[in-house]
């Protein structure tokens, strides 16, 4: 999977679990651990769209590139957000950071 497919597959699971609260409140998610509790089943459906021991995720439970770093989550609103890879150079916000922004 390109590095591109990975953080659209990110935003896309979020957009899954906002879809299946449908307009139900719901746990904030501000940041990659947020994400992943709301995706591993700690959300108001207990519905989980990520297996809480899968390979991707790190010891502190952070959803991670294919280069081992978490993903940078940022959330636009509750039911949007943009996720960033560092890319191959593991720095935040250089060039060849890999981003799925929100769709327009």
């Amino acid at each position: 999977m390109a590095p591109q497919e990975e953080v659209r597959l990110v935003r896309q699971l979020f957009s899954q679990y906002t879809s299946a609260l449908q307009n139900r409140p719901g746990p904030p998610v501000g940041d990659n651990e947020d994400l992943v509790k709301v995706l591993t089943g700690r959300n108001p459906l207990k519905r989980a769209l990520l297996p809480p021991d899968h390979a991707r995720l790190d010891a502190r439970g952070r959803l991670c590139d294919r280069w081992g770093r978490p993903f940078h989550i940022h959330a636009i609103s509750g039911r949007w957000i943009e996720v960033r890879s560092a890319g191959p150079d593991g720095t935040l916000f250089t060039a060849d950071d890999v981003v799925e922004p929100p769709p327009p």
